[in-house]
């Protein structure tokens, strides 16, 4: 899954200062992507894939809560569920601050 909404909204954004002359490059931050499911809603975000991230669970009966760590211990993506989703925006922060 990946997100679709704000990639097209900053790309367009992009383009249209690139064709009133000016030369900005693309750049995209971390997205959050919503999953919207009645069993299980989830919020997620980073580079889920990687094969090299550490992932700290933790489960309740409140939802899921998992972030992958790179070796640095540099938070690069997240999955949260249910009553954890209050917490995605703080994680996407955490995210774009990451070097």
């Amino acid at each position: 899954m990946l997100p679709f909404l704000q990639p097209i909204q900053l790309s367009a954004m992009t383009l249209a200062k690139n064709l009133l002359g000016a030369n900005d490059a693309l750049s995209l931050p971390a997205m959050l992507v919503k999953v919207k499911t009645p069993e299980m809603p989830l919020h997620l975000a980073g580079e889920t894939q990687r094969h090299d991230l550490t992932w700290q669970i933790t489960a309740s009966q409140q939802g899921l809560i998992a972030k992958g760590m790179d070796a640095a211990q540099q938070l690069r993506a997240f999955i949260v569920s249910e009553e954890h989703m209050k917490q995605a925006f703080s994680l996407v922060r955490e995210l774009t601050s990451a070097p």
